[in-house]
């Protein structure tokens, strides 16, 4: 009975996570899988919070199923996940989303590579949460940084000075 339930839930949830797109939507730039959808990025404007289930080329249609409104998460990627607090403000600017290279920061001790795999923003729209992942041999450095406070935080890898 137990399998039964979850399986509806589980089917209810899916079911509810793609939404198609409003007829005509174009992009307007190049957009990554599991990037969350800024105002722009889309022709007519379509400001609903949403994500890319895949990669859309700058001047390519929106299709039924490509737009989502949950983030599409492969926990089979290479690389340890690691889930940090950011601005608004960072992914507003497009400094951090799907596919942004940053670094974790903390002190002068710590300057970690990290590749961005989503964001997920609440209803505030102050702070949101940065799904980035690791490589595998950084583990002990991010064990360092966690050990005690101030706790790491996120930089664009292009931002000046370094960590």
């Amino acid at each position: 009975m137990f399998s039964l339930l979850l399986l509806v839930g589980v089917f209810v949830i899916s079911g509810r996570q793609v939404q198609p797109p409003a007829p005509g939507l174009v992009a307007t730039r190049a957009i990554v899988k599991g990037a969350l959808l800024l105002p722009g990025d889309v022709a007519p404007r379509h400001d609903a919070p949403q994500y890319a289930t895949r990669d859309i080329k700058k001047a390519e249609a929106v299709k039924a199923g490509d737009l989502s409104d949950m983030p599409p998460l492969a926990l089979g990627d290479t690389g340890i996940p690691v889930v940090f607090t950011v601005a608004r403000s960072m992914i507003d600017a497009n400094k951090v989303n799907a596919g942004a290279k940053v670094r974790v920061c903390k002190d002068k001790d710590v300057n970690v590579d990290a590749t961005v795999k989503t964001v997920i923003c609440g209803e505030d729209r102050t702070q949101c949460l940065a799904v980035v992942t690791v490589g595998a041999d950084k583990a002990a450095d991010l064990g360092k940084a966690f050990s005690k406070a101030p706790l790491p935080h996120l930089q664009p890898a292009d931002a000046a000075p370094p960590c």
